[in-house]
């Protein structure tokens, strides 16, 4: 009506997009005719007229000569439309093109038949209004259909509207849900009526148990997660529309006289802090520091926020999300400690992914600056890299090929072999390889460490060696070490000792003849 600017009509029609949708008031009259008489005289008329009848669309209160150009192609094509429509029961042809349901009921012998049913409630029960004239009790036969219809009677009775939301079952088995407005119609012939109007609410009862739904997904989750109103004339005055349980426990109580609200680690609150950044970004997400509900704690919280802008009001929404992120604060430190750890560290580290030998592997995702110092590379011509590249090929066969079967096999190993340098020299390290399994793809990676040991090497390669000139002189050579107090045991000797069979020095400490010192 606000589209034609008339602000009450007695009876008008109206479209929706391009359809005809509603007329109101004609259900009240027995016709376009009687109705017509009913309204002053002096009113802007459309008349039109049918093999079914005759009428006009009438708008009292106002004369033709004030009723736009536009407006009146608009009213023409649905009084067209009207025409085309109408049948030999001009008012319930109407009704054929509501969006709500119409039926009326009758009670004859205190039983429910329907005596009327629009095309939109009879789709609503899987029939036609033809079928259903046909076989008027048929939707009754299901006990519950049958008794919202029998206590439907009982309602309007008195002669009083009754407004409920029902679910009714189709003529399939399928069920909807509607809001019913039941009105008693004047009885005729003894036979009780009532006529309902019906809006199906099935979508809109989905969608709030969808919302409950959600809510209480929301409200258990342990992120503190708030929508907040904002007036986009006055941001600073942001009111709580809706609060997890999580929020309330971060928030603490209200006072009464402020707003609920999450405090900064200084006393300030959150929202009105990032109030700004969140309007002008949209987006935001920021680590912060939150006072928790009882004010003794502080915690280290992910601020994630976003606006929410309303092209219908003034008021835009902020939806705020905190989580509580100490944990991986405190794992992340972790991390740094043992990367920086192993980074510092003199041992060799390195870590390889789980290809196989067979298959170019394993390739080497991580060295550290000790093991890449070693080997005289830079980590970055090395990641990436078969490990082979830095194994020597004077190794034994059977060393190589046992180090092999391990990696293949996915085995701990324990080992000592020559590594071959930048520059082509060998070097002795020992190392332990151990396989971590994860749930990745390629299922997991080496973890290795070792250390340089080619020192140690050449050190006992230089005892061995000096040990078998030893061996060889004629001399007799003996070493001895201290074992108790004044007593002593050889720790070596050499052949040309061994073949003798004595031990002058053991002897003569035996018989004392060698002094305390």
């Amino acid at each position: 009506m606000e589209r034609f600017g008339i602000a009450s009509l007695a009876a008008a029609i109206y479209p929706e997009g391009d359809e005809l949708r509603e007329l109101v008031g004609v259900l009240e009259a027995p016709s376009l005719e009687r109705l017509a008489q009913r309204i002053d005289p002096a009113c802007a008329s459309f008349p039109f007229s049918t093999e079914g009848g005759r009428g006009s669309v009438l708008l009292p209160g106002i004369s033709e000569s004030h009723i736009s150009a536009q407006v009146r192609v608009q009213l023409d094509l649905l009084v067209a439309a009207i025409a085309e429509s109408l049948d030999e029961t001009p008012v319930f042809a109407y009704a054929d093109h509501l969006s709500e349901g119409i039926t009326i009921y009758r009670y004859p012998g205190g039983e429910p038949e329907i005596e009327y049913i629009n095309r939109s409630a009879a789709r609503r029960i899987k029939a036609t209004p033809e079928e259903v004239t046909l076989d008027p009790g048929e939707l009754f036969r299901n006990e519950k259909n049958r008794r919202v219809a029998l206590d439907l009677m009982a309602k309007v009775r008195s002669g009083n509207d009754a407004i409920i939301e029902q679910q009714i079952h189709a003529l399939d088995g399928s069920a909807y849900w509607v809001q019913l407005h039941a009105l008693p119609l004047p009885e005729q012939d003894g036979t009780q009526r009532i006529l309902n109007i019906t809006s199906d609410i099935t979508g809109v009862l989905a969608s709030e148990e969808r919302e409950n739904v959600i809510t209480s997904c929301i409200d258990v989750v342990a992120d503190a997660i708030a929508v907040f109103r904002i007036d986009r004339f006055r941001p600073e005055s942001a009111s709580l529309v809706y609060g997890n349980e999580a929020f309330h426990a971060l928030a603490g109580k209200s006072d009464g006289e402020t707003p609920l609200s999450v405090r900064t680690q200084t006393g300030e609150d959150l929202l009105a802090q990032y109030l700004p950044a969140i309007i002008a970004e949209e987006t935001i997400q920021r680590e912060v520091a939150v006072s928790a509900g009882d004010g003794t704690t502080t915690l280290a919280m992910e601020l994630h926020a976003h606006c929410l802008r309303s092209d219908v009001s003034e008021a835009d929404f902020v939806t705020i999300s905190l989580r509580d992120i100490g944990a991986r604060i405190a794992a992340e430190r972790e991390r740094r400690m043992l990367a920086h750890a192993i980074d510092e560290s003199l041992d060799l580290f390195a870590i390889g992914d789980f290809v196989p030998p067979s298959r170019g592997g394993s390739h080497i995702r991580y060295i550290n600056p000790a093991f890449a110092h070693l080997v005289g590379y830079t980590a970055e011509e090395l990641l990436g890299r078969s490990s082979g590249i830095l194994i020597s090929r004077n190794n034994t066969q059977q060393l190589l090929t046992t180090l092999t079967e391990c990696i293949e096999t996915r085995r701990d190993s324990n080992h000592e072999l020559m590594l071959r340098t930048k520059d082509g020299r060998d070097i002795w390290c020992e190392f332990v390889t151990q396989p971590i399994f994860d749930d990745s793809e390629e299922g997991g990676y080496w973890l290795t460490v070792g250390r340089d040991i080619t020192m140690r090497k050449q050190t006992m390669d230089q005892i061995a060696l000096l040990t078998w000139v030893l061996d060889e002189i004629d001399s007799r050579i003996t070493i001895y070490e201290p074992a108790k107090t004044n007593e002593f045991q050889v720790a070596y000797e050499n052949n040309a000792s061994a073949e003798s069979g004595r031990h002058l020095f053991l002897e003569l400490v035996k018989e004392g003849g060698i002094a305390e010192k």
